[in-house]
């Protein structure tokens, strides 16, 4: 029989177990509950360990009659809006939850708990429902901050995803924009920008200085020609070289040293420049 685990005082979801009560005729442990509204339930533990955002049925109902609503609105744009920014930050189950709820990201009780609350203050700040697809989508100004009436504005894609969080930026003569802002700029590819960067480049100039064809390919004939290490021991002067002596393609290898993995089960590695 496997140990019983002691959930006293852990959450789950809007659940906090209190304490075991008895047993379900299937020998399945049941624990009470207490809800954040202020409700009990009992719930088998069984189904409390799992990742779903677990209530006494009071967000369904909430959201049942959000749903009910008389705004009319059920079908549009801006409601699957609002109804997209509640699922990413309190529904456990979401794609999109360890982006948002996962990290602390919550929405206002104000739009929480109605809908025509958010209508309200969207067409009130924008909202503009004959947009483009893309031309008007809902961005938090501090990323790490609540989904809120002060945190909210309606922007284009291009504006929110200058505003991720892992973005990148770089400095020119005292004025701040991402990588990918410099390069629509200054006509630079965004991918080679970031190459050039990964390379070794100065930010600055990997996104103002222009690309040209003999970069490119004195760049591709120094990645082909680098040294592989076989067995820490036996040196080769190019990947094709070392795939013969081992017995694989250069394709394999050139993936084997991509990863760290062994290839044909010899450890294999680059060789240090000036090796």
């Amino acid at each position: 029989m496997s140990k019983r685990v002691d959930l006293t005082g852990k959450k789950f979801g809007y659940l906090t177990a209190i304490k075991p009560t008895r047993m379900t005729e299937e020998h399945s442990q049941l624990w009470l509950c207490r809800c954040d509204c202020g409700n009990f339930k009992e719930v088998e533990a069984r189904y409390l360990k799992r990742k779903r955002p677990h209530n006494c049925g009071c967000m369904t109902k909430k959201l049942q009659s959000s749903r009910s609503e008389n705004h009319g609105a059920s079908g549009t744009r801006l409601y699957y809006v609002w109804y997209s920014i509640r699922c990413r930050c309190e529904r456990e189950y979401s794609s999109e939850y360890q982006n948002y709820g996962g990290r602390g990201i919550s929405v206002c009780a104000e739009w929480r708990d109605s809908f025509p609350a958010f209508q309200e203050w969207a067409l009130s700040n924008g909202y503009d429902e004959n947009a483009p697809r893309g031309e008007c989508t809902i961005d938090r100004i501090d990323v790490d901050g609540d989904y809120e009436p002060s945190n909210c504005r309606w922007v284009d894609i291009t504006t929110q995803a200058n505003n991720r969080r892992n973005n990148r930026y770089v400095t020119i003569d005292g004025v701040t924009k991402t990588i990918t802002e410099w390069c629509r700029e200054t006509g630079i590819k965004s991918h080679i920008a970031y190459w050039r960067i990964k390379s070794g480049w100065e930010p600055a100039r990997a996104v103002t200085e222009p690309y040209n064809r003999e970069e490119a390919m004195k760049a591709a004939l120094k990645a082909s020609s680098k040294s592989v290490i076989v067995d820490g021991k036996d040196v080769y002067e190019s990947i094709k070289a070392a795939a013969k002596a081992i017995g694989v393609s250069p394709s394999t290898l050139s993936e084997s040293l991509k990863n760290g993995w062994k290839a044909g089960g010899h450890n294999v590695s680059y060789a240090k420049r000036g090796a």
